[in-house]
């Protein structure tokens, strides 16, 4: 099942995990700065890891992997009947469900 057309626009619900996602990329950004700071080259490395790391989340939870969501859509179709012409729905659905699901593995304290 192709990504649909439209299928990257913004979903109805997933301002909170842009507002999340980009929570994540001002910190790892802050703490990049921050390293600029200090003298100790293996803190600065792990400062910089966690930067990484933060970014790798933020990323995650703004767009889950494409092949997750075309096999989530065609489960959705299947178990619908595979009925015609709702291909933009089930993409929607599934690109939601898996977003929800991203945003709930993100421990609170980061």
């Amino acid at each position: 099942m192709p990504a649909p057309r439209g299928a990257g626009r913004p979903l109805p619900g997933s301002r909170l995990l842009n507002e999340s996602g980009t929570r994540l990329l001002l910190k790892a950004n802050k703490y990049r700065k921050f390293a600029r700071w200090i003298g100790d080259r293996e803190t600065v490395q792990r400062i910089l890891s966690l930067a990484d790391e933060l970014k790798q989340r933020a990323r995650a939870m703004v767009r889950p992997h494409e092949d997750k969501i075309r096999k989530r859509a065609r489960e959705i179709w299947e178990e619908n009947g595979r009925p015609a012409g709702r291909d933009v729905e089930f993409w929607l659905q599934a690109e939601r469900e898996l977003q929800e699901a991203e945003v709930k593995e993100v421990p609170d304290d980061i």
